[in-house]
């Protein structure tokens, strides 16, 4: 990689006011352009940084301590958008207890000295399932106490089978669920159909309702698609009762790249809910409101930005994927991102086997990758998720541009938000534990 120029600072205007981010030490601040040099600037917002180089951290492989767990592949809903092939991920299938039983044990032996591990029940429809689900978990437990070790479960389930018996099991065990469900009704029937084409909502609402009514804190995720309007799915699931709402733009399915079939994302709107969640922001922390704050925390795209900014903290892998967590396929062999299983080519190891390959996510983007070393959201997304990228562009480290500008325009107004606050306003918000602060936050 060629360092010769990185991009230091960025530049930007916001409702007549100039700011700057400190892209090198993840700052930003109002600026009075007109005070403002760069040193050495050159065109573009570049300067030289002779015989600097930025190498990654070193990443040696993790413990691998977080698994998902394919207890089925297969579902009963036919989501419009769903990149497992109506959760099947290309080889439609279920998992038996030997398969099962021995993915806990691998994941106790590759969890290493690490004191917890954690278990995720996924699918297709893991509940599909709901007696293996209960033997496991017996058997995690089990297992787990014998070596000193605490083990934590959750599941991703799109509700359709929740009941008192399944719900009552998920308390008792303290199993944390994460319910896919799209929000208004017109669109949860349109995208998230049963596989019979009939629309899930009228079924679906009342089993969430009951879940929540026992576990009011359940989380839950919504897929914005064709430009979907994020505020009023945020409406419509706070209205369900969902106190945190995950909002993720649509993926293409990953072979879209070769076929140029990829879903166009429509993020105009998108941006324009971004500037709005902003405004939120600073006139809730302006009101003193430490209640509503939390709650928007919850939910809002911007808070890891803001966050970041406020400790000047630098992100060098998007996630976890490949380094302390994994997916397992019903077959037991081992994925990188549970949205690869099912393509030999994310495949690194199988849990009848030794070792695993995942040497190649290793490796920051951030600071290897030639289009994420130019961009001044580097330390923020930090190359992005790779599914995205492999789905849109055909590469895991190459991100589509759509993506990029999203999260450029999110570390923009994170920024914005972060240099309009006063001291007294940093001052509250850690009171409020509103965002956790390095050491001696308030010697500005």
């Amino acid at each position: 990689m060629n360092n010769e120029a990185v991009q230091r600072y960025q530049v930007f205007h916001h409702k007549g006011h100039t700011y700057l981010i400190d892209i090198e030490e993840m700052s930003a601040k109002l600026l009075n352009e007109t005070s403002f040099t760069e040193p050495n600037s050159q065109d573009g917002g570049f300067y030289p940084v002779p015989g600097q180089a930025f190498p990654t951290p070193a990443i040696e492989a993790p413990p691998v301590v977080h698994m998902s767990l394919f207890l089925t592949q297969s579902c009963n809903l036919k989501c419009t958008y769903c990149y497992g092939e109506g959760g099947e991920y290309g080889a439609r299938g279920d998992m038996d207890e030997k398969t099962a039983f021995q993915a806990i044990d691998w994941l106790i032996k590759q969890s290493a000295d690490m004191k917890t591990i954690k278990i995720k029940f996924f699918g297709g429809e893991p509940f599909l399932k709901f007696p293996l689900m209960k033997r496991i978990v017996a058997y995690a437990k089990k297992k787990s106490a014998e070596v000193g070790k605490k083990v934590m479960f959750n599941a991703t389930t799109n509700a359709t089978l929740l009941n008192d018996e399944v719900i009552a099991f998920l308390k008792e065990k303290s199993i944390s669920l994460l319910v896919s469900f799209d929000g208004p009704k017109e669109l949860q029937d349109k995208q998230r159909p049963f596989a019979n084409g009939e629309g899930s909502y009228d079924i679906i609402l009342p089993n969430i309702k009951r879940l929540l009514e026992a576990v009011p804190d359940t989380l839950s995720n919504s897929v914005a698609v064709d430009g979907a309007n994020h505020q009023k799915i945020k409406e419509a699931m706070h209205d369900i009762g969902f106190k945190e709402v995950g909002i993720i733009p649509v993926s293409p399915l990953l072979d879209d790249h070769k076929k140029n079939e990829a879903l166009t994302r429509n993020i105009q709107c998108t941006f324009e809910d971004i500037e709005q969640d902003a405004e939120e922001w600073l006139s809730l922390i302006r009101r003193r409101d430490g209640e509503a704050l939390r709650n928007l925390g919850k939910s809002s795209e911007l808070r890891r930005g803001i966050s970041d900014l406020l400790n000047n903290r630098k992100e060098y892998f998007f996630c976890g994927a490949g380094l302390g967590v994994v997916a397992v396929s019903v077959t037991g062999d081992i994925y990188f991102c549970h949205r690869f299983v099912g393509t030999e080519d994310y495949r690194i190891g199988n849990i009848f086997e030794n070792g695993l390959n995942r040497d190649r996510y290793l490796h920051s983007p951030a600071l290897e990758n030639e289009t994420c070393v130019s961009c001044f959201a580097r330390y923020y997304c930090a190359g992005g998720c790779k599914y995205d990228n492999a789905s849109s562009c055909g590469s895991i480290t190459t991100p589509p541009d759509d993506i990029c500008e999203l999260y450029r325009r999110r570390l923009e107004m994170a920024a914005y938000i972060v240099s309009n606050l006063t001291r007294e306003d940093r001052i509250f918000l850690a009171e409020q534990d509103i965002f956790q602060f390095k050491p001696c936050p308030f010697d500005f």
